[in-house]
């Protein structure tokens, strides 16, 4: 079992690293989208780690994040009537 995980995740290093500019097509880094969105990539890291970002995906110690995914809301700013 341990061979299998070490294998799968040489293959997905190798399919990251041979895109170019070392990026998954339809994929952001956490540090990508700490700029498109304007957070810090600490703020974005919790969004994957607590689900918040559907699609989000995690390979090794990276996140891939979809190019469309939208930031999530912050939960301490609802909109009372």
């Amino acid at each position: 079992l341990v061979k299998l995980r070490i294998f799968v995740y040489n293959v997905i290093c190798i399919v990251v690293s041979t895109e170019r500019g070392r990026r998954m097509k339809g994929y952001l880094s956490i540090r990508e989208t700490s700029y498109k969105w304007g957070v810090s990539e600490r703020r974005v890291n919790q969004y994957c780690s607590q689900g918040r970002i559907p699609g989000a995906e995690r390979f090794g110690r990276s996140w891939a994040i979809p190019e469309n995914a939208v930031k999530p809301a912050d939960p301490r700013k609802i909109n009372r009537a």
